[in-house]
């Protein structure tokens, strides 16, 4: 078993599990996966060795869950209104707040500065994958995001996700032609977001964005600073339960940021782990199962 920070439940990593996190970092061979032969994969076609097609396999819940109840976890510590998770079975419960898109997490009156409601969406995407857009778009629609995280930090993943759930302004006019990324001139049409009606409501919306890499996204970044600076406030509750090791952090912002991070990077081993276990099956039963 590896213990990173604490010995402690939520930060105690399964070798196994450990063990895929590291080797899909570093672009290795996943080793669990040696044991299947390339004819096995798909009626024979080569095994995805390094994982991420295993980890794109539609196992998303696992890895966007685990993300959720760690910033549950941190909203909850500070939290100075009701905290209240949407239910898609269920999305009645959370229309008043937003009712344009069953919510991830909110916080009842939680922005300090407007009184207003403060609403936080968990997307936990991983930044290699085959999709690939050059955002050149249409003369309908104008110019769409574009892949470029061969450029920057968060290219293949932050624009997507924040226009989906943010929506976009109108920018230029159609006859400029769709949006030109170099040189950012052109036509972008307006575009409601899955957050729309929360925000004509005056309510704060966060875009929690964090890779499968563990990598969390600049505006993420400041929501858990605000959080962690009503921490420090000589007036306030943090209800955290620090890790009991020397090595365990000690700061509000560290220890919820690596919390959520390990989630992210935690649920993708255990995806892809799952999805290689359901190929072993399906292997293990086209050659006839078990034989005496």
């Amino acid at each position: 078993m590896c213990r990173p920070t604490a010995p402690s439940f939520a930060t105690t990593i399964q070798s196994l599990d450990f063990t895929v996190m590291m080797q899909w970092r570093g672009g290795l061979d996943i080793a669990e996966g040696s044991t299947i032969s390339s004819g096995d994969e798909d009626g024979g076609a080569p095994l995805d060795r390094k994982g991420d097609k295993l980890a794109n396999a539609g196992e998303y819940n696992r890895r966007h869950n685990r993300v959720l109840r760690a910033n549950y976890d941190m909203v909850s510590a500070v939290a100075i209104g009701p905290v209240v998770q949407g239910d898609k079975a269920a999305p009645e419960k959370t229309a008043s707040i937003n009712e344009t898109h069953v919510l991830d997490l909110a916080e009842i009156g939680g922005d300090e500065t407007t009184g207003g409601d403060v609403c936080i969406e968990v997307k936990c995407p991983s930044s290699l994958t085959q999709k690939r857009s050059l955002g050149k778009g249409s003369e309908k629609k104008g110019g769409q995001p574009a892949k470029v995280g061969h450029r920057y930090a968060f290219g293949n993943t932050e624009e997507w996700y924040r226009r989906s759930i943010l929506g976009c302004k109108r920018q230029g006019r159609r006859a400029d032609g769709p949006l030109n990324h170099g040189t950012g001139r052109g036509f972008v049409q307006r575009e409601d977001g899955q957050y729309a009606d929360a925000l004509r409501k005056g309510s704060r919306v966060v875009t929690m964005i964090v890779e499968t890499h563990g990598g969390v996204t600049p505006h993420a970044l400041s929501y858990v600073g605000y959080l962690s600076g009503r921490a420090r406030s000589a007036r306030a509750r943090d209800s955290t339960v620090y890790g009991r090791s020397r090595t365990s952090p000690r700061s509000f912002y560290t220890h919820h940021l690596q919390r959520i991070s390990l989630a992210a990077q935690l649920g993708n081993a255990k995806a892809i782990r799952l999805s290689l276990r359901a190929r072993k099956l399906k292997a293990f039963a086209a050659r006839g199962g078990a034989r005496a």
